[in-house]
């Protein structure tokens, strides 16, 4: 794959002052990105449970003007108030007051910081770096409106036309949902075999699927290789330092949303708009994707939650319930209990 533009400028950043230095140079100068709705989207959300503001809230956060319309949005009414429930007026005000007194101390140190360790050479560079961290984010937002609702859209429109189970629909490639298109008496067959374990391995530009009982000894050497020591500290790339000991919910999609509970850490590969419901109850995010200027990192440092990504495997090592020790100072987690 084409490697990103900020990933490439972070690069240059690590060969010119080092990797440790870097991350908090990257950390320090995303205080200053331009403000899009993911950035913005905790503070929206109470100014308008405060003032009774649900209607201008959607209006803005469901992009209504877009040519999808609110259809496509990530944030529904009912999403509004499944979160809103869960503030009373006192807490709505308690929680935008510390969120408007983070920030401002995180602006505070973070001048300091840059004033005090980055010199004329680096300058242009961080420059650079907040300009994609802002592009990086707004493009974001924009395909998980137009790609990734038009692509449930369509395969809503596949099941319906075809009479198949949205569920076993998901588990195909493309190329096998064509497969079907073409001969519908091989579906069976095909879903059978996702069933029955199922492995995909990126390598060179290229991919290969593997099934069965092989999958499962594939996919358990790909672990063991995963970034892990002795002590079984899995670590990952810190988006948000801090550290807390709390019980795991491991989310894969919006129909496990339920198990979310105050005060957990939320597990997931990677966060989608869908899952904003549930950040409000968590204590801590994990995710196997991702980077410090992903989707999760960005809604991470807006709730001033520690939060680690990029683990590659923690949906697949904790379990629901598991007391989980989230090191966001060593970037790094171990499983408690």
């Amino acid at each position: 794959m084409m490697i990103r533009p900020d990933d490439y400028l972070f690069g240059e950043l690590i060969k010119a002052v080092g990797e440790s230095k870097a991350r908090r140079i990257v950390n320090a100068i995303s205080v200053f990105t331009e403000k899009t709705l993911y950035s913005e989207e905790r503070r929206l959300f109470l100014l308008a449970v405060i003032h009774g503001e649900k209607d201008k809230y959607l209006k803005k956060y469901a992009w209504i003007t877009s040519p999808l319309g609110v259809n496509c949005t990530a944030f529904t009414e009912s999403d509004f108030d499944a979160r809103a429930k869960e503030f009373t007026l006192p807490r709505a005000k308690k929680a935008l007051k510390e969120l408007l007194d983070r920030k401002r101390e995180e602006r505070t140190n973070a001048e300091q910081y840059l004033r005090e360790e980055v010199n004329a050479e680096i300058t242009q560079l961080c420059e650079y770096i907040l300009k994609f961290m802002y592009f990086r984010t707004r493009t974001a937002e924009v395909s998980d409106r137009y790609f990734y609702y038009i692509r449930k859209i369509l395969l809503a429109e596949i099941c319906r036309r075809f009479s198949l189970i949205d569920r076993d629909l998901l588990a195909l490639r493309y190329d096998e949902i064509e497969q079907y298109v073409k001969s519908p008496a091989a579906f069976t067959n095909i879903v059978r075999k996702h069933k029955g374990g199922e492995v995909i391995v990126f390598q060179d530009g290229k991919s290969k699927a593997y099934y069965g009982a092989y999958s499962y000894g594939l996919l358990k050497k790909i672990l063991s290789s995963a970034k892990k020591s002795t002590d079984n500290f899995i670590r990952g790339e810190i988006a948000c330092a801090g550290e807390v000991t709390a019980r795991v919910a491991v989310i894969n999609g919006i129909g496990d949303i339920y198990k979310m509970e105050n005060g957990c850490i939320l597990v997931t590969s990677m966060t989608t708009p869908e899952l904003v419901v549930a950040l409000d109850k968590a204590v801590g995010i994990i995710t196997d994707e991702g980077g410090i200027t992903c989707h999760a990192s960005i809604l991470a440092r807006e709730y001033g939650v520690p939060c680690l990504v990029g683990t590659q495997s923690a949906t697949r090592l904790l379990k629901d319930g598991m007391t989980v020790r989230l090191d966001c100072i060593n970037g790094g987690f171990e499983i408690v209990t």
